[in-house]
């Protein structure tokens, strides 16, 4: 059939090809394959014959546009819906998929080495320092173990100040056991009842040792989002999330404690802690440079605190990884009860 041309269907008649294309054939001649009369045999007619035709045509030409104009509708119809569709799919992702977060900063390398490499002497004349009491002991569950060595599982947050200061804790306890490596450069929510408090964040750091497996799960950043609510960082594995919501449950059954508290800190599944040993008060407001420096003083506060905690960690994991490397287990057995 022929293309629409832009003539109207009232001015556009049937050329001599529609017609072939339709198997009428000219004046006087024998409808091709058919064995009927032209049109100029007797009660034929031919002008009737080019009037039928032209009629035939127009109708199916009408009928072929209104057919091409449904179907663009229709295409229209579904790319508007598609488009709308990902539009609302695209707002709602901002708040409840994980987004990439922007760039870290990474921690001073002189601050990172400053808290891996707390002289041993100064955290031993510290001892538990302010802290009168070490980890939660767990029992009846399964010794959390992976290649034989004793899995640490960290679940935490950047805007949370309680989160802010137990990073201190962690670094300054782990890197006897190991390296970390990437540390990023964070700091407490600015809206949080104790804000900008210094800390690390572990969100896309990792850690090596010979003695034990260290994960961490950063779940949100300390950036909110447009409804409010911080934006997500990292899911949690199922396991995590029965972790969390078993070693809630434990807290929330010990006096003044209040379950969702954050961090959640687990020791192999023999020890664990929920929230910070110290208030993020002592930290608030300090420069990272400054906090470093501190820990290097046994008498200072903030080495009470942090070195203080860092020592009942360390004699946590002590316990469950065969008390090695000996240099770190040796001083703090007395912590252990070994």
């Amino acid at each position: 059939m022929a293309e629409d041309s832009g003539n109207s269907p009232e001015t556009h008649g049937p050329d001599a090809n529609d017609l072939d294309a339709h198997g009428a054939g000219g004046p006087g001649t024998a409808n091709p394959g058919t064995g009927e009369p032209g049109a100029d045999e007797p009660g034929t007619g031919n002008a009737a014959s080019e009037g039928n035709a032209g009629a035939i045509f127009d109708e199916e030409h009408l009928a072929h546009r209104r057919m091409i104009r449904a179907r663009w509708t229709w295409l229209i119809t579904v790319a508007v819906v598609t488009v709308a569709a990902v539009a609302i799919t695209a707002i709602q992702r901002e708040e409840s998929a994980p987004v990439a977060h922007p760039v870290v900063t990474l921690a001073p390398a002189s601050t990172v080495q400053a808290v891996a490499g707390i002289p041993a002497a100064a955290l031993q004349t510290v001892g538990t320092g302010s802290i009168s009491r070490g980890l939660t002991p767990l029992r009846g569950l399964p010794y959390m173990e992976s290649g034989g060595l004793p899995v640490i599982r960290y679940v935490t947050n950047e805007a949370c100040p309680y989160c802010a200061a137990e990073s201190w804790v962690v670094v300054a306890a782990l890197s006897q056991f190991g390296s970390f490596h990437d540390l990023g450069l964070s700091e407490s929510a600015n809206k949080e009842v104790f804000a900008n408090v210094p800390a690390f964040t572990f969100y896309g750091a990792t850690y090596s040792s010979r003695y034990l497996i260290f994960r961490a799960a950063e779940t949100t950043s300390n950036e909110p989002g447009k409804s409010g609510s911080f934006l997500p960082l990292e899911r949690l594995g199922t396991a995590d999330q029965a972790m969390v919501s078993l070693l809630d449950g434990a807290r929330a059954t010990t006096a003044g404690a209040l379950p969702g508290t954050a961090p959640v800190l687990d020791v192999a599944n023999r020890f664990y802690e929920i929230g910070a040993p110290f208030s993020p008060a002592l930290l608030a407001n300090q420069s990272m440079a400054a906090v470093a420096t501190a820990l290097t003083q046994p008498a200072s506060p903030i080495a009470q605190a942090v070195d203080g905690a860092a020592n009942w960690l360390a004699a946590a994991i002590c316990s469950t990884d065969g008390f090695a490397p000996a240099r770190t287990c040796d001083p703090v057995t007395q912590l252990s009860g070994r």
